[in-house]
């Protein structure tokens, strides 16, 4: 009983300092560049399932050492680390299999993907295509 009084103080006072647990965020909209037809073609990305989280590391994480981790919504995998808490300007960086660039203030992010192109030997069997995506987050 002391335990559970204990924790929903805990909860509270992070709720009413404005502790942020959590960013959800969806993509707006991605491009890049993909292999086709025998050469580097740009193009555009569906992305209109693409949703993700901003959440602190949890045990088992591959970057659990990091202050976030970044990860597609409903899966464990995390795409990349960050470093860091927001700066005085509100961004947060991420780098792994990703890199990201989350903007706390505006509640915007950006990400890129860059593997493919320059780790292919020409004819890209490998199927990754390098891609810039933005999108909007909510804090939660």
């Amino acid at each position: 009983m002391r335990n559970a009084i204990f924790v929903t103080c805990l909860l509270f006072a992070s709720a009413v300092a404005g502790d942020t647990s959590y960013y959800l965020c969806e993509a707006d909209k991605a491009t890049g560049f993909k292999y086709k037809d025998g050469s580097w073609k740009s193009t555009n990305f569906n992305v209109s399932k693409h949703r993700y989280v901003l959440r602190r590391p949890k045990q088992g994480d591959t970057f659990k050492s990091s202050a976030w981790v970044w990860s597609q919504l409903g899966e464990d995998f995390a795409l990349a680390g960050c470093t860091n808490e927001a700066n005085e300007d509100g961004f947060i960086y991420c780098a792994g299999y990703e890199n990201l660039l989350l903007n706390t203030k505006s509640l915007r992010y950006q990400s890129y993907y860059s593997l493919g192109y320059v780790t292919s030997d020409g004819s890209n069997t490998s199927g990754d295509t390098p891609y810039i995506e933005i999108g909007h987050c909510s804090e939660m």
